[in-house]
């Protein structure tokens, strides 16, 4: 709720001001779902929200791991290398961005930073609880953005997600709109880029 200062949220919820600022730094990581309910109620969180919260007070654990670095699979690999006018990125298991080839991936202790970070931002910044306290987090399969690539100027595209099954992936594509300026400049890039390509072999 834009404005709501922390006291404000802790005695709506039923909770001490100081109890909410350490769950606020991550300094409490076993709320009861009760408390989560009554933090949702007063933040007036819908149900994304108030699911994306108890996610965040209690991530599930996640299958152990081996060190291996995440790795993109070959096909996907040649998906993405045979679409030259369609910028395409991979997101892991933590959100990051994969480089494709091989990757490091985060380690899963990331959460708790995270979250410590969230808890330094609130206290430093009214503009950061203002923003943070809107809520508005939805998980989005597709969208518009813009992006500047010095070599062409403005590209005007859509994007969509997929989900790779079996691996915690999701394969990123942008498209401009058929025959605008956009969709001309993504042309021009992707010649620009295998030009470069073939000149580096």
């Amino acid at each position: 709720m834009p404005g709501l200062r922390r006291e404000e949220v802790a005695l709506l919820a039923g909770i001490s001001p100081e109890y909410y600022l350490r769950l606020e730094q991550g300094r409490d990581h076993r709320p009861s779902d009760q408390v989560l309910d009554s933090i949702a109620r007063a933040l007036q969180l819908d149900a994304d929200a108030s699911a994306h919260l108890r996610e965040l007070a209690h991530p599930r654990p996640g299958p152990r791991r081996s060190a291996r670095p995440e790795r993109v699979s070959t096909g996907v690999q040649d998906l993405i290398d045979a679409w030259t006018t369609t910028p395409t990125h991979v997101h892991g298991r933590h959100l990051d961005v994969l480089p494709l080839r091989a990757l490091r991936a985060r380690s899963r202790r990331r959460r708790p930073r995270l979250v410590t970070l969230i808890g330094e931002l609130s206290l430093g910044s009214e503009r950061f609880r203002t923003l943070r306290a809107r809520h508005d987090i939805r998980h989005r399969t597709s969208g518009a953005i813009r992006l500047v690539p010095p070599q062409v100027g403005a590209l005007d595209l859509r994007y969509e997600k997929f989900t790779i099954p079996g691996t915690g992936q999701v394969l990123v594509t942008h498209h401009a709109e058929p025959g605008s300026t956009s969709d001309e400049r993504l042309h021009l890039l992707g010649s620009l880029a295998e030009t470069s390509r073939r000149s580096a072999r």
